[in-house]
């Protein structure tokens, strides 16, 4: 059945020169797209400290839980909403540029530390994160990675491995290419949060579906999109003969879009009724990744002993 999840996501025009500041703006910006309803809203990577001069890292560090998310848990829990929100989080002696994410009820229920930091922002006192976690929110599966982590497929792949059904990037760089192609890779959606122009909201065939500009005119600086999360990339191989069938028995209540020079197809339930995952069962279809997940276990065992 249907899955519609509405995700907004922030592009950071502000340059306040204090913490406080910037934190103050967030929460109006929160103010102003809270009353929209979307699902989950991403800010982008460390943006607090985004009109400061470079410091070290323990010079604007915060803990997770702790009183910059509290205040952020008190604006889901009013409007009923994730938030992923990225800082500089200290724990203990350590510090990592974070993403946590906050639940509708105010609560910091994961965060996400940055695998691959900057060499500079090594210098400046960032450790790197180890695990590629992807999280559970009550529409679906999600992933983060943050900025520098694009040029790490493999961290996307994982996750999508894990079954995460959208990429959220909270950068510094809007790396617009990348994550089309990343949604293209890997069959998911990708929801890009940048400080400055160029926020994006991009499907599984990697078509940028929302974007951002500076130009918001008084209005918060958000873009929105809806998202049906019960759709899925196949291959053409073994599943296009199957597609007359579905067509004949579920007509409208699923689209299905061919993609003939990728070989690819796409296809969603657009019904309360029925779910993808019945329909992929009732005619022994095969999602992209698992495909491919198969093809290199029979060619290993066909070609194990050579």
């Amino acid at each position: 059945m249907v899955r519609r999840v509405i995700v907004s996501t922030v592009e950071w025009v502000i340059r306040k020169p204090k913490l406080e500041e910037n934190l103050k703006e967030a929460l109006t910006v929160i103010d102003k797209i809270g009353p929209q309803k979307p699902d989950i809203l991403c800010f982008p990577e460390n943006f607090l400290a985004a009109g400061m001069p470079r410091k070290r890292a323990a010079d604007i560090a915060n803990p997770i839980p702790g009183p910059i998310t509290d205040k952020i848990g008190e604006k889901t829990r009013e409007y009923g909403m994730y938030v992923i929100f990225p800082m500089i989080e200290s724990d203990g002696e350590k510090f990592y540029n974070t993403a946590a994410l906050i639940d509708r009820k105010g609560r910091v229920v994961g965060k996400y530390r940055k695998i691959h930091p900057t060499i500079e922002e090594a210098k400046r006192g960032i450790t790197p994160g180890k695990d590629e976690k992807v999280f559970e929110t009550d529409f679906g599966k999600i992933g983060i990675i943050i900025c520098f982590d694009v040029y790490y497929p493999r961290v996307v792949e994982s996750m999508v491995r894990k079954g995460a059904e959208i990429i959220f990037f909270p950068a510094a760089f809007p790396a617009q290419s990348y994550l089309r192609a990343i949604a293209w890779q890997y069959a998911v959606n990708v929801v890009s949060s940048i400080r400055g122009p160029g926020s994006q909201i991009i499907d599984i065939t990697g078509r940028v579906i929302a974007q951002g500009s500076y130009t918001w005119f008084g209005l918060p600086p958000v873009i929105s999109a809806e998202l049906n999360l019960d759709r899925k990339r196949f291959e053409e191989d073994f599943n296009i003969k199957k597609v007359p069938a579905i067509w004949k028995k579920y007509g409208r209540k699923v689209e299905i879009n061919l993609f003939r020079p990728e070989g690819a197809l796409v296809i969603a339930s657009n019904s309360e009724d029925v779910s993808l995952d019945d329909i992929i069962k009732e005619f022994q279809l095969e999602p992209f990744i698992q495909y491919i997940d198969r093809s290199e276990r029979e060619l290993k065992k066909m070609f194990e002993s050579d």
